[in-house]
């Protein structure tokens, strides 16, 4: 990658430059970068240190992150202390192996309640701050669909849609409606590839971490379920301690199961089993009939459903009446429903009976869209009417 004119690197100083003055609006901090000090959320962190505009950095622990990862990351963020950057390193509520023993199922390509809980949670730290992520889109292909280099909710009636003033293809939008969490977000290396990441590194002199000379590709959360098999065994050989945890977790959730009378299935009798079945590439790609019976739901209703409200009384530590009765948990629970991620986890029926409950409203939701254009066209429920 050499520094000219349209190259990745100069249009990513030109877009978080151009947006500083919006950041500082928000936020007299500036953007606020949110790393794992992986490969890209480092160069990241180098761009808006070389674009020279105020921000600071925000890490989320989630004690399941690679040693070497971990100490390399604390490393780095006494260096922009040093620097005179603000840092946050923000905690979890509950940890891997308490969430687990909660929700009674490790977590699932199509149920990843961690990445709600350890890393995507909103947190006083943030502030109104932008967020800035590293996240590109030719790393999935949901993220080539969906991300783009800015994302900001806009309002859906009037169809905002704004292009940024140096942006003369029309592919890059960069407003792109985000109505799970309300945030705002800004995402220079949208369109950067690998080689991109790596070349830019390598020009600068930036110091990645020692993992990727090792062979790893992508360094996260050991046992992710959005990894496949061959990267999940390479990170239980190179951290065993790990998936002996998560054994004895896996163990700790059956006893659970047991006890509550929900379904242990042939398949899943031992931490063992249960353990191979989970790194199944066929478990992790889609929700198939034993993560449904597992997680507590199947489209025939045969298994009991997962509890809507009980997840959200759990969440906010409150009983269920609390819900309906106290004003302000009513609109906080309602806020939850109507950010929540991956809804298709509960049957539509709970959700409509969840808004009875809560409105004493009836409604009817053909498809889980209409869910969204619920909330989306009842904001007020959860901000003036209780």
């Amino acid at each position: 990658m050499s520094f000219t004119k349209n190259a990745p690197d100069e249009e990513a100083v030109r877009l978080l430059r151009y947006y500083e003055g919006l950041a500082l609006h928000y936020d007299v901090r500036g953007y606020c970068v949110c790393t794992s000090e992986g490969k890209d959320s480092r160069v990241l962190g180098h761009l808006m240190r070389r674009a020279g505009v105020r921000h600071f950095y925000m890490h989320s622990v989630t004690g399941i992150d690679p040693p070497e990862l971990v100490y390399f990351q604390r490393a780095n963020f006494q260096a922009y202390r040093d620097l005179g950057y603000l840092t946050y390193d923000v905690m979890y509520q509950y940890s891997m192996w308490k969430l687990m023993r909660i929700k009674k199922i490790p977590p699932l390509r199509k149920v990843r309640y961690c990445c709600e809980h350890l890393k995507e949670r909103p947190v006083p730290q943030q502030g109104r701050a932008i967020l800035s992520l590293g996240v590109r889109k030719y790393e999935s292909v949901g993220r080539r669909k969906k991300r783009d280099e800015l994302e900001i909710a806009s309002d859906k009636k009037r169809g905002d849609s704004i292009i940024m003033p140096f942006d003369n293809s029309e592919k890059r939008r960069i407003f792109e409606t985000c109505y799970q969490d309300n945030q705002r977000r800004v995402n220079p290396l949208a369109y950067w590839t690998d080689s991109d990441i790596w070349s830019y590194s390598k020009d600068v002199g930036l110091k990645q971490c020692s993992l990727y000379d090792e062979g790893f590709t992508r360094l996260g959360c050991i046992g992710c379920p959005m990894a496949r098999r061959a990267g999940r065994e390479q990170e239980f050989r190179r951290w065993p301690k790990f998936k002996a945890q998560y054994l004895r977790t896996f163990g700790h959730m059956l006893e659970d199961r047991r006890a509550l009378g929900l379904p242990v299935l042939e398949f899943a009798s031992t931490p063992e089993q249960w353990f191979e079945w989970w790194l199944n590439d066929k478990a992790a790609d889609k929700a198939d009939g034993n993560q449904l019976t597992l997680w507590g739901y199947a489209e025939d209703r045969t298994a009991q459903p997962a509890r809507l409200l009980d997840d959200i009384a759990w969440e906010l530590g409150v009983n269920i009446s609390d819900l309906r009765l106290v004003p302000e948990t009513k609109r906080q629970a309602l806020d939850i429903m109507r950010h929540m991620r991956e809804r298709e986890r509960y049957p539509l029926h709970m959700w409509e009976e969840a808004v009875c409950y809560l409105t004493g409203e009836k409604v009817q939701f053909g498809d889980y869209g209409k869910i969204e254009a619920y909330f989306i066209g009842n904001t007020n429920y959860a901000a003036d009417q209780f």
